[in-house]
């Protein structure tokens, strides 16, 4: 038995840690995504812990044929969020968040039939500081349009598909 004196505590430094996952989920100079990063067994250990991982963002235009979204249902200067979000079965999915203002926070998602839901976030919840501080990081080198969206998609599955069989 230790007593609690003589533990050594260490920050944990929460947005540091994610910046640096998304900085080196984006980073690899041939693809859009660096899938080996994110599948190693410490990443996957952040992945557990954060649940989300936030990749980049699209515009409302690129992103209104994915959410369908209404014509004039968000100004058009706003941006969708785009996270990799590990589900129950360990399989990875894409979740989108749009938020119109400091505490105005929409996630749009998809179930296993491929059904869209829109689900308004706790102002209070840790999600709205994440994707606030997540945007703030992310300069034009994050975008992804619908064509990067369904690679995205294509190699998490194939990922995901690859695990099941080891």
């Amino acid at each position: 038995m230790i007593q609690s004196h003589h533990l050594k505590v260490y920050p944990f430094r929460y947005y540091n840690t994610m910046a640096w996952i998304t900085k080196t989920l984006r980073a690899h100079k041939k693809h859009i995504l660096d899938i080996y990063f994110l599948m190693n067994n410490k990443v996957q250990r952040y992945h557990d812990l954060y649940n989300k991982l936030y990749i980049g963002f699209m515009s409302i235009d690129e992103a209104s044929s994915i959410l369908n979204l209404a014509e004039n249902e968000y100004p058009k200067d706003l941006r969708v969020v785009v996270a990799i979000e590990k589900k129950y079965t360990d399989e990875i999915v894409l979740t989108y968040y749009i938020q119109k203002t400091r505490k105005n926070l929409y996630l749009y998602s998809f179930d296993e039939d491929n059904k869209m839901s829109k689900e308004k976030k706790d102002p209070y919840g840790i999600t709205v500081t994440e994707v606030y501080h997540s945007n703030k990081t992310m300069d034009e080198s994050y975008v992804y349009t619908m064509s990067d969206i369904k690679k995205v998609k294509k190699l998490l599955k194939a990922s995901f598909l690859k695990n099941q069989t080891v």
